[in-house]
């Protein structure tokens, strides 16, 4: 299952809740992608956010979530999984902001920020997926069990892309 955003969104935050202990809700939230607030406002700045897969409606009382910070755009992506494996039990959003120039700011460390549920295995977080260079994550893919719901995801990511002329990043058209 894979869903992404329109043109010119990234990627900022995900929400995920649980029903009977199966993950089978994820939430994702994008946001205009803008240089810096020394731009200006961004025209059609937003919030955007979609459903990948609700399922039943869960229990809220289970739901978690994480945003990156201001100005910020996920680039890469880390799941805890419980000692089956079979279950997505926490998620690790790894972001950067965005230079004036409309490429990725890699001078500085990125911010990272997490939740992992009671049932995360200290040592079953998976190797991070980063986008390459230059990329954001506009979307995912998300694989679900049958029987115990969502047991991995996938970063869609897009290149960055400034047409000529443009003040503002988007996202290269493919």
């Amino acid at each position: 299952m894979s869903r992404q955003f329109d043109d010119r969104y990234g990627m900022t935050g995900i929400q995920m809740r649980e029903h009977q202990d199966d993950p089978i809700y994820i939430q994702i939230f994008a946001e205009r992608l803008c240089a810096t607030v020394e731009d200006g406002p961004c025209p059609g700045r937003g919030s955007r956010e979609f459903t990948l897969r609700a399922g039943v409606s869960g229990n809220f009382a289970s739901s978690k979530d994480v945003f990156v910070a201001e100005g910020h755009f996920v680039t890469g992506i880390s799941v805890c999984m419980n000692r089956r494996e079979d279950k997505i039990k926490g998620i690790r959003l790894i972001a950067r902001p965005i230079n004036p120039d409309g490429t990725i700011d890699n001078s500085t460390n990125p911010y990272v920020d997490s939740f992992a549920r009671p049932n995360c295995a200290t040592n079953h977080w998976s190797n991070q997926v980063d986008c390459p260079a230059n990329n954001v994550v506009v979307g995912l893919r998300a694989v679900y069990s049958h029987d115990s719901g969502a047991k991995g995801i996938q970063p869609v990511c897009a290149q960055i892309n400034r047409p000529m002329g443009a003040s503002r990043p988007g996202i290269a058209s493919n």
